[in-house]
């Protein structure tokens, strides 16, 4: 959520960033990390999206407010292409479920954060995934 910090508000405006920034500084405060949670590897493109928009505007706020890191979840996809919910294969049986895991790392989760991983690197932030 947005309770302590929203940051689409902080980004459009230059003086509540400054503000919240401030607020931090003079009480002897650093911020360590900004977090945002959401599955960005979603099925279904439009959750999906609202979880990468989050994600892409709390690096970029991260870049403004000097802070290191971002924490976040690693995501999970679907199944296959067309699915419609997320799948977490965790069993090792039947093969079916291997199949999934190499189908979701190979197509969706390793592309995935590795331009994204890379949006964040080159703003100086880095990726705390929780998984």
């Amino acid at each position: 959520g947005n309770a302590h910090c929203n940051p689409a508000e902080l980004l459009e405006n230059e003086t509540a960033l400054k503000n919240f920034k401030n607020a931090v500084e003079s009480r002897g405060l650093i911020i360590s990390a900004l977090s945002c949670h959401g599955n960005p590897l979603h099925p279904q493109k439009a959750i999906a999206k609202e979880f990468h928009d989050v994600y892409v505007k709390t690096v970029e706020l991260a870049e403004k407010l000097e802070v290191p890191v971002v924490n976040t979840f690693s995501g999970c996809p679907g199944d296959h292409e067309d699915a419609k919910y997320p799948n977490w294969p965790v069993a090792p049986w039947p093969n079916d479920y291997q199949e999934i895991l190499t189908w979701q790392w190979d197509n969706k989760v390793i592309p995935y954060w590795t331009e994204w991983g890379k949006f964040a690197a080159d703003r100086n932030v880095k990726i705390g995934l929780e998984l």
